[in-house]
């Protein structure tokens, strides 16, 4: 019987050559790989069997032949199949299989096996059998590390963790990957001593450059021969992602009377995935206006926009990795059908803003003034008696906020009209510089004239606009 000394430098001098490639000089040969080059059994009670398996493989380019395979050492190892001996065929393989039986307590035995090939570098490969010996060994999980469905130019980040599964204490100082896709950072300086039920971890970080399936093997570096650790790194990368698609309808409205529905159950991913998540905001909306979107969905019903103007709406979506949409957005427009529309609003709360609007011939605080007091739903009588067409009506009336409101008339009689902001006495804000108040006058449907004042003082009466009817003509005040 052979022992283990003589072993050891056959190890030394075969290990160098299973490790060269074929050179790219035209040649055609066999080339023999095993994995692993060093089986592990453990401790195994007295009496017990236990089986570990290698594994040869063909990389050459060329028929090999397994002539035959001899095992030396301990006769508790046992080669229980010898179907490998024979022919392999270019990136073929086979399984052998060594079983270990011990007859003695905590036995420290060591063995192996002599592959006899027709690799013309390595006639020769040893695969070394080693049990009941406390031995460095070092686990990764998860193996694979899988990260699942991710997007192109999508960084995702995972964690390996190495742990000391020996009955020795295991060390190691470096890593390959073999790609580029992913990378790697330990959590804790290396080198590094890992005792025995110890574990670290590392982050691992995927930044796809391109789509379809992705394969990557981390191997980390044991300080121990033979007995480098790997785990495959995988990933499903698509090359699209989620592309909201919104609208809404109708895409015009009367402010303060209609609904809208913005809509985005549309909304796709170019990759398959499913839409989790449809953030709809108020990209913009007209100054002053208080209008929100509705909660729900991927669609918003029911939106309710309370002054003239332009209201963008905007969605992103997200698929159920995570990723974000581009932004969509879908512009409605509230136009007003009355033929004098008038909307104010200011800067500061608390400090109460009042719009009036006089007839032609209307004094402030009477019946030819259109304001909080009388106006409200429409309760005056102008123009034609008993015609309400001409009839103005202040639809908004705001005391603690910034507003809005607003006066309208459908027919406004013929004449000379007067805007004037009333800053109400008692109201509780007074704002060192003023407050800025904005009135928009709406003729015929269409934004004719804006202007912004600063009004301070409470019991003021500023006066903005007059409005001439039918004629259109706007003059400031």
């Amino acid at each position: 019987m052979r022992t283990a000394l003589f072993l050891l430098p056959l190890l030394a001098a075969c290990n160098d050559y299973d490790l060269n490639a074929i050179t790219d000089d035209g040649n055609v040969a066999p080339m023999i790989d095993v994995d692993p080059m060093v089986v592990v059994f453990g401790n195994v009670e007295v009496g017990a069997t236990t089986t570990e398996i290698f594994t040869i493989s063909n990389v050459g380019n060329a028929r090999l032949e397994i002539e035959d395979m001899e095992l030396l050492g301990s006769s508790t190892f046992t080669l229980t199949d010898l179907s490998a001996i024979g022919a392999l065929a270019p990136d073929g393989s086979v399984e052998v299989m060594v079983e270990y039986t011990p007859v003695e307590e905590e036995a420290e035995e060591i063995g192996s096996v002599l592959i006899h090939s027709t690799d013309p570098i390595s006639p020769i490969t040893e695969v070394e059998l080693w049990a009941g010996v406390d031995m460095p060994m070092l686990s990764i999980t998860p193996d694979p590390l899988d990260f699942g469905s991710v997007l192109a130019e999508q960084e995702k980040t995972m964690t390996l963790t190495l742990t000391s599964v020996g009955d020795s204490p295991v060390s190691f100082s470096s890593f390959e990957i073999t790609g580029t896709e992913f990378t790697a950072v330990p959590t804790e300086d290396w080198p590094m001593t890992l005792a025995a039920g110890r574990s670290t971890t590392m982050d691992v970080t995927l930044i796809a450059t391109s789509g379809g399936s992705l394969g990557e093997t981390i191997t980390v570096d044991v300080d121990a021969p033979g007995f480098d650790t790997s785990a495959e790194l995988r990933a499903t990368v698509g090359e699209g992602g989620p592309i909201a698609v919104c609208s809404v309808s109708p895409t015009e409205v009367q402010p303060n009377r209609d609904t809208a529905d913005w809509t985005g159950r549309e909304s796709y991913d170019t990759d398959g995935y499913r839409i989790t998540t449809w953030d709809w905001t108020l990209y913009s909306q007209p100054g002053g206006s208080t209008a929100f979107m509705p909660p729900g969905s991927a669609d918003r019903n029911n939106f309710a926009p309370d002054l003239a103007g332009e209201y963008i709406g905007q969605l992103i979506v997200k698929n159920e990795l995570g990723v974000e949409s581009e932004p969509c957005y879908a512009t409605l427009t509230a136009t007003p059908i009355e033929n004098l529309w008038i909307q104010m609003y200011w800067a500061h709360n608390d400090d109460d803003m009042d719009l009036h609007l006089l007839k032609p011939g209307g004094s402030l605080e009477s019946n030819g003034d259109c304001y909080y007091a009388n106006c409200v739903g429409g309760r005056l009588d102008w123009g034609v008696a008993g015609d309400a067409s001409d009839d103005p009506s202040l639809d908004m009336d705001d005391i603690p906020g910034t507003g809005p409101e607003n006066i309208n008339i459908n027919y406004p009689q013929n004449g000379t009209f007067t805007v004037v902001v009333h800053d109400y006495s008692g109201s509780t804000g007074d704002y060192r510089g003023g407050n800025d108040v904005t009135v928009v006058i709406f003729l015929g449907g269409a934004q004719v004239w804006t202007d912004t004042r600063t009004i301070s003082g409470d019991g003021t009466y500023t006066y903005f606009a007059e409005i001439d009817w039918p004629s259109g003509l706007i003059t400031d005040l």
